[in-house]
């Protein structure tokens, strides 16, 4: 029996969006020239990158290319998981993935269609947490990881490609996927994705993946779990911080070792 695929989405960032509440009266007053005036109601969304690392899975999933679509990000903002929140933009698209779908013959998606992976702070636990999900229901599955490209050069992405025991993995850059279907939106993955920022975040990540694993996963635990409401989308602050935690417990582990030898 062939093995399903299933896709599995990094999260990035979130953003908070405001729009008029137009199918809720009490949410409207009159104002002093008579008109009807909508209060504007706010919602959580994924970031442009995070949209961008979503389409190519969403469109693996309408045109029955995945069977099913894991969203893997255990970081808060605004004290949700960055998963759930994009688990539930997702699933606003269900009734145009199952459209699609329909015209091409395939079956359509149902409630655990779209999964949202709990747990984890940082790339290396959100890929743990899936593989335990996975383990836990019995779904092997080969594997399609969408993220950005300077994703899929980290440590953990390449560890977790490696010792995959359920089937295969391949990877995705989102950006790329996109621009071979739609060349129009090259500007638009440029503006989202500038050469500033990639770098930064590839020169990031290469300092993080030099330490040790129990050091990038302590430090992961206090810049996140340990402050919730760190907003993600604050790349600076948060990359500073996150280094600066890494440094600091890395020290620690050093002059513990060096006590050691010492005493030894």
């Amino acid at each position: 029996m062939e093995r399903p695929v299933y896709g599995v989405v990094l999260t990035a960032g979130s953003q908070v969006k405001e729009s008029p509440n137009f199918l809720n009266p009490t949410k409207r007053y009159v104002d002093d020239d008579g008109e009807f005036i909508f209060r504007l109601q706010k919602r959580i969304e994924p970031d442009l990158e995070g949209k961008m690392r979503l389409i190519p899975a969403i469109e693996a999933l309408s045109n029955g290319e995945i069977d099913r679509l894991l969203i893997a990000g255990g970081a808060k903002n605004h004290d949700t998981p960055l998963a759930r929140i994009y688990t539930n933009w997702t699933k606003r698209f269900e009734a145009r993935i199952n459209a699609r779908r329909d015209k091409l013959g395939l079956a359509a998606i149902h409630a655990d269609s779209i999964v949202e992976v709990r747990g984890g702070v940082h790339t290396p636990s959100d890929l743990a947490k899936t593989k335990n999900l996975l383990e836990r229901l019995g779904w092997n599955a080969n594997l399609v990881l969408y993220s950005s490209g300077y994703q899929f050069l980290r440590r953990a992405v390449k560890d977790f490609t490696r010792d995959y025991s359920l089937g295969s993995v391949s990877g995705v850059p989102s950006e790329v996927a996109i621009l071979r279907r739609h060349r129009f939106y090259k500007h638009t993955i440029a503006k989202i994705l500038p050469n500033e920022f990639v770098e930064e975040m590839i020169r990031r990540n290469q300092k993080v993946d030099k330490y040790p694993k129990i050091v990038e996963h302590v430090a992961a635990y206090l810049v996140r779990a340990a402050k919730p409401e760190a907003d993600k989308n604050k790349k600076p602050i948060t990359i500073a911080s996150g280094i600066a935690a890494t440094l600091a417990l890395a020290i620690a582990v050093k002059k513990s070792h060096q006590r050691a030898q010492h005493a030894a």
